[in-house]
């Protein structure tokens, strides 16, 4: 039997296109999966509700689609005429690719640093998420992790330490990555980076694939390179406090800490682009 669906490419895949040839499961998530390509390099099937994420294919009712096939780490996938054929131990999914249309224009940003700092620590301290929200806020638990960020920082500036936490933490993307993945988002899409933060981006993309996850490594690339993702911008350019509210609230759920870590970076970021301002 065959399940039939529908896959959006993210803007950076339409570009380039989805080679033809045999792909595999690496790993799965809640609510989806890795697909490894050919030459290197991962691809995330996702639900479509999360938006554009720049490596992945956004895919209607994904995890359901996904677990109804039994598809698994190791399952085979091929592409061809425009189609990801994935074959599970149930069943095989065909997901027909089609092109997201590049987003126009520059997003603006409305609410300032200071109203993004002030909602977003108040969140931090109402989850139950994220294990490094102490680097960000005293008000919030410090756990393990963070004591070990905190010795692995040693008092220095945020630029000069991030790529020192990278693989810290647990997760299928470690906290450490996570925060620095939220700190460069931020930074390159709100800020004016110095050649400080330029360095601790460089330094970063030189040694990661050494201390942390493959997973991870893409969100830092594409991070790094300016790519937008749905989810984060919604934070970053939220429209009214309101809406920042609801982005924050959404982020939040992304991964067991991952949102959470993510948005500790991202405060970070804010923060010392307040401090420039200043």
């Amino acid at each position: 039997m065959t399940t039939k669906a529908q896959g959006v490419l993210s803007f950076e895949l339409s570009e380039s296109g989805l080679p033809s040839g045999n792909y595999r499961i690496a790993g799965s998530f809640s609510k989806g999966a890795y697909l490894e390509k050919p030459g290197g390099g991962l691809i995330m099937l996702h639900d479509d509700h999360w938006g554009n994420i720049p490596f992945g294919i956004a895919v209607s009712d994904c995890e359901n689609v996904l677990k109804s096939a039994d598809i698994k780490e190791s399952s085979k996938a091929s592409v061809s005429d425009g189609k990801l054929l994935v074959s599970g131990r149930a069943s095989e999914v065909e997901i027909s690719l089609a092109s997201r249309e590049k987003a126009l224009g520059k997003s603006q940003k409305s609410c300032g640093e200071e109203e993004f700092i002030k909602v977003a620590e108040e969140k931090l301290h109402f989850s139950h998420n994220g294990v490094l929200k102490n680097l960000v806020s005293d008000d919030c638990p410090e756990t393990a992790y963070c004591i070990t960020a905190k010795k692995l920082i040693n008092g220095r500036d945020i630029q000069d330490a991030l790529a020192d936490i990278l693989g810290l933490g647990p997760g299928l993307t470690p906290s450490g990555d996570d925060l620095a993945c939220g700190y460069i988002y931020y930074t390159l899409r709100c800020g004016k980076p110095d050649e400080k933060t330029k360095l601790c981006i460089k330094r970063i993309l030189e040694i990661m694939r050494k201390l942390t996850t493959a997973v991870s490594c893409e969100f830092l690339s594409a991070a790094a390179s300016g790519a937008k993702v749905t989810l984060f911008d919604s934070v970053c350019f939220a429209k009214d406090k309101e809406a920042l509210e609801k982005a924050i609230d959404r982020l939040l759920m992304m991964g067991s800490n991952s949102g959470a870590d993510v948005l500790c970076g991202m405060l970070l970021a804010a923060k010392q682009i307040l401090r420039e301002r200043l």
